[in-house]
C-alpha cells in the first residue's frame, strides 16, 4: 500500500495545475454520482398509493364504518330534440336545469322569410308535376313521382312551420344540455342535437367509484341507497352495470349540477365521511331500485353494499386486492401511512360469492394499509395516502421535498458503501484519469 501511495505522489508531482484541477473535478463528479445512487437506492423510488384496510374491508369493523359511494337519482331515458340546421333560431324558451312538462314550448324557428320560401317551393313542385306528366317510360315516371312526393313534403312542411314555428317537449323532464348552434355539426339528415331532456320516471341511481375500489362492485350485487339528508331513509336495489371505461367528468351527470363532491368515494356513517383523492380515475356504475317511491329526480344519495353491514365480522377483502402465488396468497401492505411497502403473506378463510370477497384469517389487520396490486408495487417502496403525489411522481413532477416526506422509515435503508471486491477501486479510478489526462514525463 505504501508503494502505491508513493507511486501516486510521484505521478501527481509531475501534473500541471490545469491537469490537477481536471482530476479533482472528475473525482468530485464520481463521488457525487455514487452518493446520488445510494440515496435513490435507499428511497425506494416513487411512492405507492395505499388505503387503510378498514376502508376497503367489507366486514364489520369496530369503527362501524362502511364504504359509501356518492350518487344521484337520474332517469334511464334521455329525449333528444333536434334542430334543423338549414333554419335560424327564433327564440330559445328554456334554460339548463329547467323542468319542463310534455308539450311545453322549447324554442321557435325564425320564419321572417317563410312566405318567399313557400312560393319557391310551390314553383319547384309545379315543375316536378310537369316533368311527371311528360314522362314516357315506367322508370322516368317512377323517378318523377319520387321527386313530386319530395317537393310536396317540403311545401307541406313550410306551410306547417308558418302556422306554428314552435318546437315542444316530447316528454316531461329536466333540461340537461343545450347545444351551441354556432359550433354544432349537422348530421347526414341536416339536423343536429339541440336540447337534451332527462325524462321523468324510470329512475335509476348513477354513482361513481374510484379505480382503487371498483373491484368491490359486481353487477347483481345487492346495495342500500341512503338519503344524504336523512340517513335513516333507505331504498333497496341491485347494481345493474359498471362501466369499464373511466369517466371523463365529475359533473353534469344529472340536471346540470356539479357533482364532483358527491361522486367522490366516501367512507363512514352519518356525516362522518372522508373523500378519496380526486386524482384517481373514476368509473360510473348504475343501480336499479326495487321501489323508487319517495326518491326525487336529481336527489343526491349514497350507495353502500348490503353485505357491508350484514354480519361479516373481521377483515373481508375483495378478491382484487389479493395475489395468488401457487398455493399461497399475499397482499401488498404496510403498517402505517408512509411506512415501507412489503409483500405480506395472508391466510384466507371463508369466501362470499355474492361480494367476491375473502375472509382474512391472518396476515392483515384492520389498522394496516393496502396497495392495489399492480406493477408499481415493490418491497421497500415508500407509501402515501395522497394520490396526487403519486401522479406527480409518475410524471416526474414531484419535488425533492415531497420525495423526502416518504423516507421517514430509514431502518431498512443501507447507507454504507461496501468495498468488498473493490480493492482496486482507487487504482481503477486513477488509471481512468491517467487515460483522460496524459502525465508529462
Amino acid at each position: 500500500m505504501k508503494d502505491l501511495f508513493t507511486a501516486l505522489r510521484e505521478r501527481v508531482s509531475k501534473l500541471t495545475r490545469a491537469q490537477i484541477a481536471i482530476i479533482v473535478a472528475v473525482v468530485v463528479a464520481l463521488v457525487a454520482a455514487i452518493i446520488i445512487a445510494i440515496v435513490l437506492a435507499g428511497s425506494g423510488g416513487n411512492p405507492v398509493y395505499v388505503q387503510k384496510v378498514d376502508e376497503v374491508s367489507l366486514g364489520t369493523r369496530n369503527t362501524g364504518f362502511t364504504n359509501r359511494y356518492g350518487a344521484v337519482a337520474e332517469s334511464s331515458k334521455d329525449d333528444i330534440v333536434k334542430f334543423d340546421t338549414k333554419r335560424k333560431l327564433g327564440e330559445c324558451k328554456v334554460t339548463l336545469g329547467t323542468h319542463v312538462t310534455k308539450d311545453q314550448e322549447l324554442f321557435t324557428y325564425n320564419i321572417d322569410n317563410i312566405d318567399l320560401e313557400i312560393e319557391l317551393a310551390q314553383v319547384e313542385l309545379d315543375q316536378a308535376n310537369r316533368t311527371l306528366q311528360g314522362a314516357t317510360t315506367d322508370s322516368a315516371r317512377s323517378t318523377a313521382q319520387a321527386d313530386v312526393n319530395s317537393k310536396q313534403g317540403t311545401l307541406d312542411g313550410l306551410k306547417k312551420l308558418k302556422e306554428d314555428p314552435t318546437v315542444r317537449s316530447p316528454a316531461a323532464g329536466t333540461i340537461t344540455n343545450i347545444a351551441d348552434l354556432e359550433t354544432a355539426a349537422a348530421g347526414t339528415d341536416g339536423t343536429t342535437n339541440y336540447i337534451t331532456i332527462l325524462a321523468d320516471g324510470n329512475l335509476r341511481i348513477k354513482g361513481k367509484v374510484s379505480e382503487q375500489n371498483v373491484a368491490m362492485l359486481t353487477a347483481g350485487t345487492s346495495v342500500i341507497v341512503r338519503s344524504r339528508v336523512d340517513t335513516s331513509v333507505t331504498w333497496n336495489g341491485t347494481i345493474s352495470s359498471i362501466e369499464t371505461a373511466p369517466s371523463n367528468d365529475l359533473a353534469n351527470a344529472s340536471a346540470g349540477s356539479s357533482l364532483a363532491a358527491d361522486y367522490a368515494s366516501t367512507t363512514g356513517t352519518g356525516t362522518s365521511t372522508s373523500t378519496q383523492s380526486a386524482g384517481a380515475s373514476n368509473y360510473s356504475f348504475y343501480v336499479q331500485l326495487d321501489n323508487a317511491r319517495g326518491i326525487l329526480l336529481g336527489q343526491h344519495v349514497t350507495v353502500e353494499l348490503a353485505g357491508g353491514t350484514s354480519g361479516h365480522e373481521g377483515v373481508w377483502l375483495p378478491s382484487g386486492w389479493i395475489v395468488w402465488d401457487g398455493d399461497s396468497t399475499y397482499a401488498w401492505a404496510c403498517t402505517a401511512e408512509g411506512a415501507r411497502l412489503e409483500r405480506r403473506g395472508i391466510q384466507l378463510g371463508d369466501y362470499d360469492e355474492l361480494l367476491d370477497a375473502y375472509e382474512i384469517k391472518s396476515g392483515i389487520s384492520a389498522t394496516d394499509y393496502l396497495a392495489w396490486p399492480d406493477n408499481t408495487c415493490r418491497a421497500g417502496a415508500p407509501t402515501t395516502t395522497d394520490y396526487s403525489v403519486v401522479e406527480r411522481a409518475q410524471t416526474g413532477a414531484a419535488t425533492t421535498a415531497e420525495a423526502g416526506v416518504y423516507d421517514t422509515d430509514t431502518s431498512t435503508q443501507d447507507t454504507s458503501v461496501s468495498t468488498t471486491g473493490n480493492s482496486n477501486l482507487v487504482g481503477n479510478v486513477t488509471s481512468g484519469l491517467n487515460a483522460a489526462v496524459p502525465v508529462q514525463e
